[in-house]
């Protein structure tokens, strides 16, 4: 059967089935190590499967997420604080309010699925029979990418892959909150954390999203409304950061969102500020405060299986209308670009956010946090 799109002659003889990574590249088929995988409708679908290190040994985690980003070598180090001596108060003050990333260390160290959901007999038992999507490739920002590289099947199936293809990039995504589904009896191994204890309903995220993953990360990308407690179950993994900045903001966003960066560094020649990243690595039992308004990517530490699950919970009502933020104000234009239903709710949610943001301002005017920027401040 001969690969999906394909039309290089002599490509698929070898194929015993099609698969949607089964395409050609320079006439040779994909699924051989080391080919690279581009489908005819342009480079914005580049798949790579197999991924070699400078030495030109075959590499199982695929690091160019943060390998051409310029200044991440001498990247400032996220600040961090033990789970124990953060407050809820402290955080929310000087972190959430101010929007601004914080590595807390053993944060879900309590959690039971910490101990769990690397355990692929486990899982299977638990949620087996659910369907899933498994992706033989990092987590793409490019939706239509991700969308034409799925592989239906069974959470049990897609743990076989993982557990077993040890030397391939895999990434299995799913939702423990996904209604009338038996993700939800995977509650149960999700414990709380002290310095965060109503958190409210987000808006636009869902409220846990679980990554499992074998050598692949996420591509750059930022959330615009809701906040993110990345939670690392299982593994370790390094997170890159930026500031969603006027200087370089679209500049950014065409490179992350044409995923051009990921074999190409001299894309960022066009960047009009240098720029000047922050670094966390995350380790088991961690967590990463991620605000909206930051770019963010995020690579595997290690070669073996891992977790992470994103927690989500709504934005203070002043974050939602700063506008000091390009995201949010493409938020605000899109909103109104086009009739729809939202166009008679946002007036009111605008008033309301700008006037807690206005009260935000004068409270800060009179109670600034010591020690507390507009930036982490760097760590060795």
């Amino acid at each position: 059967m001969a690969c999906c799109g394909c039309t290089a002659a002599g490509c698929g003889t070898a194929a015993p089935t099609c698969w949607p990574w089964h395409c050609c590249c320079n006439g040779a088929p994909c699924w051989l190590p080391g080919a690279c995988c581009r489908s005819a409708s342009g480079p914005d679908s580049a798949v790579c499967l197999y991924f070699f290190n400078q030495n030109g040994y075959q590499a199982m985690i695929d690091e160019r997420i943060l390998q051409h980003i310029p200044g991440m070598a001498a990247a400032r180090r996220v600040p961090s604080i033990d789970a124990a001596d953060l407050t809820e108060e402290r955080f929310r003050r000087d972190y959430v309010d101010r929007n601004l990333p914080l590595l807390i260390k053993g944060a879900i160290r309590h959690w039971p699925a910490c101990g769990r959901w690397t355990d692929k007999r486990y899982l299977a038992g638990k949620v087996g029979e659910n369907k899933v999507n498994l992706y033989r490739h990092l987590n793409f920002s490019n939706d239509a990418t991700m969308k034409r590289s799925a592989i239906p099947g069974t959470m049990a199936q897609a743990l076989d892959v993982l557990h077993s293809d040890e030397d391939a990039v895999i990434f299995l995504p799913f939702r423990v909150d996904a209604p009338n589904s038996k993700f939800t009896s995977l509650k149960d191994d999700i414990g709380g954390v002290r310095f965060l204890a109503k958190p409210k309903k987000p808006l636009f995220y869902p409220r846990a999203r679980t990554f499992m993953y074998r050598g692949a990360g996420s591509g750059w990308h930022t959330h615009t409304i809701d906040e993110t407690l990345m939670c690392q179950i299982g593994g370790a993994k390094r997170v890159g950061l930026l500031p969603a900045k006027d200087a370089s903001y679209a500049a950014l966003k065409r490179i992350f969102f044409s995923e051009r960066y990921l074999d190409d560094p001299n894309v960022f020649d066009e960047l009009p500020a240098k720029l000047r990243p922050f670094v966390a690595d995350v380790e088991q039992g961690d967590a990463l405060y991620i605000p909206p308004s930051w770019w963010h990517g995020v690579q595997p530490i290690d070669e073996g299986v891992g977790a992470t699950l994103a927690f989500c919970w709504r934005s203070p009502l002043h974050k939602i209308s700063d506008l000091s933020y390009p995201p949010v104000r493409e938020l605000w234009r899109e909103a109104y670009a086009k009739p729809n239903l939202g166009m008679l709710v946002m007036p009111l949610w605008g008033l309301a956010s700008l006037g807690a943001l206005l009260g935000y301002r004068l409270k800060c005017l009179f109670r600034r946090p010591a020690g507390v920027t507009t930036e982490p401040p760097a760590q060795a």
